[in-house]
Order: structure tokens, then sequence, then C-alpha cells
């Protein structure tokens, strides 16, 4: 038991806190009391809260991408060999966000720095993670692959997973089962939006920011890029909603991207604050019931569409009264 603990301790525990503290630090621009509004949503308005309690690798690719949040204007070489490092990390703790996350940032790299050097400094700082990953896999189940895309090793007696319903290639009926699937890991009663009320915010904020074009409009462009991406890689190559656990455990890592967006939202119009607010409130009550219950969890938040149709009308509430004013 005690070892179970403190494995646990070390490394989601642990991520939880590197991914809040670096949150924190993205956030230093913003008036202190948006800042810490900031923080609290992110630690304790998401599913992130119950993703700390037991191990698993989806807070751990939080805690990367988080980090690196902290190095996207990579202006030095050191810069580089961080993100390069994070991101090859990342790869090797998700193949389905992991590819997501290295394309996008040397997306990032290739048009903030316009040099073939820096690119190329970043995918040699991540090579060696790219390689021993592989190699590893290759050791172990002899494949390249993820072993859990391989459906002869799904294939046990009694094994709940199948061509049907296993990860990693496209199992839709149709198109249209594509599409409504696809929405409902969002919105749907699973939906990481509904679960992670501030990203409703996250949305128009995204629009907001790239009308205005901020200094950062490349980096915007990279956090909406990274959440869309990696939303359609899990909508098309899935159809399990990724299991039994709270919420869809595969975009986790996604808080990050969007509530960078949030940061800058906050930094170009303060006015948002109050909206935060109020998603945050009711969000916070969704995020300790998840982390009561723990990530794996086999039914729908207690009062989960209550909690939804409070926050939206609190939210029409602050919208008329503002308007009012």
């Amino acid at each position: 038991g005690r070892f179970c603990y403190l494995l646990t301790l070390f490394s989601s525990g642990l991520a939880y806190v590197v991914a809040v503290v670096c949150l924190d630090r993205c956030a230093q621009s913003l008036a202190t009391g948006t800042r810490l509004l900031v923080t609290a949503s992110f630690a304790l308005a998401t599913v992130a809260l119950p993703y700390a309690r037991q191990v698993n690798n989806h807070i751990l690719l939080l805690a990367l991408c988080s980090a690196l949040l902290l190095v996207l204007k990579t202006r030095t070489r050191l810069q580089l060999i961080a993100a390069g490092t994070l991101i090859g990390a990342g790869y090797t703790i998700d193949l389905g966000l992991g590819p997501v996350l290295v394309l996008c940032t040397t997306g990032l790299v290739a048009w903030r720095t316009r040099r073939f050097r820096s690119v190329l400094l970043l995918l040699a700082a991540a090579f060696p993670w790219f390689a021993l990953h592989h190699y590893l896999n290759w050791r172990l189940g002899g494949t390249f692959a993820p072993a859990n895309a391989q459906p002869a090793y799904l294939a046990w007696p009694g094994s709940p997973f199948g061509l049907g319903n296993m990860t990693g290639r496209w199992a839709h009926e149709s198109l249209r089962h594509f599409v409504v699937y696809a929405l409902d890991l969002l919105f749907g009663k699973r939906g990481f939006l509904g679960h992670d009320l501030a990203l409703f915010l996250a949305l128009p904020g995204a629009f907001v920011l790239v009308r205005r074009r901020v200094a950062e409009t490349p980096e915007v462009w990279w956090a909406i890029a990274f959440f869309a991406s990696g939303w359609l890689v899990y909508a098309v190559t899935s159809t399990n909603y990724s299991g039994v656990s709270a919420s869809i455990r595969w975009f986790v890592p996604l808080l990050a991207p969007a509530y960078y967006l949030l940061v800058l939202l906050l930094r170009e119009a303060p006015r948002y604050q109050r909206d935060l607010l109020v998603l945050t409130i009711f969000g916070s009550m969704i995020g300790l019931l998840m982390w009561w219950k723990g990530p794996w969890m086999t039914h729908m938040v207690p009062g989960f569409w209550l909690f939804q149709i409070g926050a939206l009308l609190g939210w029409l509430g602050l919208q008329f009264s503002s308007r009012k004013s």
C-alpha cells in the first residue's frame, strides 16, 4: 500500500503540482487577483484534479504540455533544446496526442524563427526520446507501434476489446456516426467541455485573440491546432469514449493549450474575468465530485446536467446584467 501511494505521489501527484505551477507562471503577466483565479480554475475546476489521484499517463503529459507553455517563444538555443526535450518526452507518453504535439510545435518554431537550424535543433533534442520509445516497444512487444493497437495482443479470453472498439483505427459505422461521436466527445454526457466549464470561454476567446492579432498570434494558432487536432485524432481512431474514466481521459493534456488561450484572453480583455469566475464556481463543484469519485468513474458526475444548467443560467444572467449596466 505504501509503495502504491508513493508511486502515485511522485508520478501523478507531482505532475499535477508541476502543471499548476507552470500555468501560474504562464499567467504572471495578469493582475494578482486574475492570476489566482486562472490558477484556481485550472487546479480545482478541471479534470486535472481527479487524475492526480491515481497513476496514469494523461496527467504526466499535461505536466509536460504545461511546462512547454513557458518556452513556447523559442528565442534561444537553450529554449529550443528544452522544447525539443519536452515534446520528445511527450511523444513517448501518448502516441495519440504525442505526434500532434511534435508537429504543432515544430510548425510553431519554423514560423517563429524562419531558420532551418532552429527546427533541426528542436528535433535533435526530441530524437533520443523517439528512438528510445520505439526501441523499447520493439524489445518488449515486437512492434514499433503501440502494443494496445495490435488486435492480437487484445485477444485474450474474456477480453472486452476487439476490432470494433479498440483505439487506433477507423471503426465508425458511417460518416454520420463519426460526426455524432466527435461532437459527443466534447458536448455529450461525458464531454470534455462539460467537465471543464471554463473551456466554454476559451472557445470564443480563441476567435477574439485571432481577430486582435496579439503578439502571441503564432502561439494562439499553436494552441488551436493542438487542441483541434488532438480531438480529431481520437474522434477518428476510437469509438469507446476512452473507456471507464472521468470525462475523456485522452484529452486531459489539452487543458494546457486551452488555459493558455484563457490567460491571453484575460490579459487582452480583463472584463471576461467575471465570466471565468462564474464558470469556475460551477466547474469546481464538478471537479471536486470527480476527485471524490476518482478518475475511473463508472457513472456520470452526480447532478452533472444540473451543474451545466446552473452555469449556463449564471453566465446568461451575467451577460444580461452587464448589458443593462
